[in-house]
C-alpha cells in the first residue's frame, strides 16, 4: 500500500494523534502560484470561448460595425415605451457602412437578427418597464436595428432572406421589438427585389410570404406593382392553394380565360377534386375555355355520374358548350 494512502487510512482511524505530522505543509508560496496558474487557465478558456461565439465584426473607418449598429439604438428615457424608434442620426452612417463592408457584415447581422435575451436580463426588463423605465442597454433592440438595416446588402444579403421571414412570420414576442415584421419587411423586400431573377419568382416569393404573415399591408404594394392584373396569384392559388383561394382563382378564370396552355392542365386537376363547390366551379370556368377545353372532356363526362344534382348539371352543361364551341 502506498504510504500516502496508508496515513489516510491512519487519520480516518484516529490512530494519527497529530494530523500535522500526517499531512505535509504546503508552503505559501507554491498555493499562490498554483491558484494563480489554475485562475489564469480559466480565464484563457473563458476567453476563447468568448472568441469562439462571438460573431465576425468588420471595421469601417476606425470603428466596429457593431459600434454602428449599437448607435442606431434608441436611447434610455424614462416613460418611454416606444420600442421601435431609431436615432435618424447613426441610421445614415451604419448603412453606409454596411453598404461599403458588402458581405463581411453578414456575420455580425446574422447574429444579430437571432439574438435572443438571457432570462435574467427578461425579468429585470419587466421589473423596470412597471415603473415606466425603458433601457435599450439591458433588453437590446439588436432584432429591431438588424432587420431593417439588413436590406441595404441588397444583392449580398440574399443569404440573409431565411433569418428576415423569419421576423417577419413569428411576430409574438414578449419583449422588444414591438414592429419587428415592419423592419424586416422593409428589408425583406429591398433583398428580394434585387435578387429575384424574374417578376414571376418575384411575386410567387411575396404571395406565399402574404400568406403566412396575415395583416402585413406592406406586402400589397410590390404585389400590385408586379401582378396588376393578378393573373399570377390566381395561377398560384390554383397550384398550392386552399380550396378558398382555388374557388377565388376558379372565379377569376371564368370571367378571364387567358393562358389556356398553362391554366388548362391545372383546371383538370381540380376537376378530380372531393370538393363539389370545386367541380362546379371547374366546369364553369373549363367552359368559359371553349374549344381549347376539348382534351378535358373526358373529366368532365366523369362527372356526370356524380350523386350530387348541381355537379351533374353543370357538368353536363360545359360538355354541351365545349363540343359545340366552333373551332378557330
Amino acid at each position: 500500500m502506498p504510504q500516502w494512502l496508508h496515513d489516510c487510512s491512519r487519520i480516518c482511524s484516529g490512530r494519527y494523534k497529530n494530523l500535522n505530522k500526517a499531512i505535509p505543509t504546503i508552503s505559501k508560496a507554491k498555493v499562490l502560484s498554483v491558484s494563480c496558474v489554475v485562475l489564469l487557465l480559466v480565464v484563457f478558456a473563458l476567453r476563447s470561448a468568448g472568441l469562439h461565439s462571438r460573431p465576425y465584426d468588420p471595421v469601417y473607418k476606425n470603428k466596429h460595425l457593431s459600434e454602428y449598429l449599437e448607435a442606431v439604438m434608441p436611447p434610455a428615457a424614462s416613460g418611454n415605451l416606444n420600442l421601435s424608434i431609431l436615432r435618424p442620426e447613426a441610421f445614415a452612417d451604419a448603412a453606409e457602412a454596411i453598404q461599403k463592408l458588402g458581405t463581411n457584415s453578414i456575420p455580425l447581422l446574422k447574429a444579430w437578427l437571432n439574438y435572443e435575451p438571457s432570462r435574467w436580463r427578461k425579468k429585470l426588463f419587466n421589473t423596470l418597464l412597471y415603473i415606466q423605465y425603458f433601457n435599450p442597454r439591458l433588453i437590446p433592440e439588436r432584432k429591431a436595428v438588424a432587420c431593417r438595416l439588413a436590406g441595404f446588402l441588397t444583392t449580398n444579403g440574399a443569404v440573409l432572406l431565411p433569418d428576415l421571414e423569419f421576423c417577419i412570420t413569428n411576430n409574438n414576442y414578449t419583449f422588444p421589438p414591438r414592429n419587428l415584421d415592419s423592419h424586416a419587411t422593409t428589408s425583406y423586400l429591398q433583398i428580394l427585389e434585387s435578387t429575384a431573377p424574374n417578376k414571376e419568382a418575384l411575386v410567387r416569393t411575396l404571395f406565399r410570404l402574404s400568406r403566412v404573415s396575415t395583416g402585413n399591408y406592406r406586402l400589397l404594394p410590390p404585389l400590385l406593382e408586379n401582378d396588376p392584373s393578378s393573373s399570377m396569384r390566381q395561377t398560384i392559388a390554383l397550384e398550392t392553394g386552399t380550396d378558398t383561394e382555388k374557388l377565388a382563382a376558379l372565379f377569376y378564370f371564368k370571367n378571364n380565360p387567358i393562358e389556356p396552355q398553362k391554366i388548362i392542365p391545372l383546371l383538370n386537376l381540380s376537376v378530380n377534386s372531393s370538393n363539389p363547390s370545386l367541380q362546379v366551379d371547374t366546369a364553369l370556368a373549363l367552359s368559359s375555355y371553349g374549344t381549347a377545353a376539348r382534351p378535358s372532356l373526358p373529366l368532365l363526362s366523369n362527372l356526370l355520374s356524380s350523386p350530387i344534382p348541381e355537379v351533374t348539371r353543370v357538368a353536363s352543361n360545359a360538355v354541351t358548350v365545349i363540343s359545340q364551341a366552333p373551332s378557330h
